[in-house]
């Protein structure tokens, strides 16, 4: 089962939650998937990026954030089945996550951005 977390800005949450999914997990598999806190995916770009990852076989922590005044949940934005049929290769975080945190963990092993300059600087 797909881990499914939607984690405040708590920072003791962050560090156990995120972290704990990490260390279950070997050095550089894990790809981090985030687009920073204003760009917004479609539903088609959700989807495809959803597939993806499904495909990829790869582990994944993916950042799902949503427009403001869009009131959807990532179980009901992503593919029917989607989480099923990931299982516990991915964890979906809603709307914010430590990325600098998540970024220097030794499981991860890429990074899919937006390329924003924080992202980059922090990736570094």
């Amino acid at each position: 089962m797909c881990l499914f977390k939607a984690l405040a800005s708590n920072q003791e949450v962050e560090k156990t939650e995120i972290t704990e999914w990490l260390n279950k997990k070997d050095t550089s598999s894990v790809i981090f998937v985030s687009f920073g806190t204003e760009n917004y995916l479609s539903k088609e770009e959700r989807e495809e990026l959803a597939l993806g990852l499904l495909l990829s076989n790869v582990n994944f922590i993916w950042v799902l954030r949503f427009a403001q005044g869009e009131e959807i949940s990532a179980k009901e934005a992503l593919p029917e089945g989607f989480f099923d049929m990931v299982g516990e290769r991915g964890l979906i975080v809603e709307e914010w996550a430590p990325q600098k945190r998540i970024s220097s963990h030794p499981g991860i092993g890429g990074f899919l951005s937006h390329c924003g300059w924080n992202s980059v600087l922090e990736s570094m």
